[in-house]
């Protein structure tokens, strides 16, 4: 069954580029092979991650995530079914969003 989960999380130390770029190379490898796919959007000291595929996976995934010291106050916002991806190109993105555009995702 194909499932999606978002959650919010605040980080716990800054992180400079490389230590991102770390996140993201291990990230897309975990996740091409679980076929998970998904993005994560940092705006300051907050992220907002989406993942999708299958339940099982998503669920061990976001079980690994919760242990991650480099973030904490992890928040499930949302999960649910799903009858296709949203980024079935993306194993995981990366996307830094300025103040004006976190207000308007915070708004939702």
């Amino acid at each position: 069954m194909l499932s999606y989960l978002l959650y919010t999380s605040k980080q716990s130390e800054p992180l400079d580029n490389s230590c991102l770029k770390d996140i993201i190379v291990a990230s897309e490898r975990y996740n091409k092979s679980f076929d998970i796919t998904g993005i994560l959007i940092k705006h300051d000291r907050t992220f907002i991650q989406y993942l999708e595929g299958e339940k099982d996976a998503i669920s061990e995934l976001y079980s690994i995530i919760l242990s991650d010291s480099r973030h904490h106050s992890l928040e499930l916002q949302f999960e649910g079914r799903l009858e296709h991806r949203l980024f079935p190109e993306w194993t995981m993105a990366l996307r830094i969003i300025d103040d004006k555009l976190f207000s308007e995702v915070n708004s939702y």
